[in-house]
């Protein structure tokens, strides 16, 4: 597990939408009637992410170059990091769900991406 946290780009135009996912077991008889069983006390949250705007800054320095080298540390969806809930400040263990990462250059200086996927790991 890395000790890495999610990188922040503080004031850009960024979409967070989060999923709460339960495991549940259903079991149904030849009557129809059903039982349930919940594999999980909490639920797991999936993330996605869209930067709208990402930035290359005159020091040379770019975002889109600081997401994409954190996607490559982690190794696609091989590693874990952390990354702050927006919703509820929780510090959560997650590790991106897809082993694909999109970047698209919109002019000279602006970027944005697809959906950056995410998962809680516990």
């Amino acid at each position: 597990m890395s000790s890495e946290h999610f990188p922040s780009f503080s004031g850009r135009s960024i979409t967070i939408k989060r999923k709460a996912k339960f495991a549940t077991k259903t079991q149904t008889s030849n009557s129809g009637r059903e039982l349930r069983t919940s594999w999980q006390s909490r639920p797991k949250y999936e993330y996605q992410i869209t930067f709208d705007v990402l930035i290359t800054g005159l020091d040379g320095k770019t975002q889109p170059q600081t997401l994409n080298s954190f996607y490559i540390r982690m190794r696609g969806s091989w590693d874990t990091f952390y990354f702050t809930d927006p919703l509820d400040g929780q510090i959560r263990t997650c590790r991106f769900l897809e082993d694909g990462l999109e970047i698209e250059r919109m002019s000279l200086y602006h970027w944005k991406t697809g959906g950056i996927k995410l998962i809680e790991v516990f």
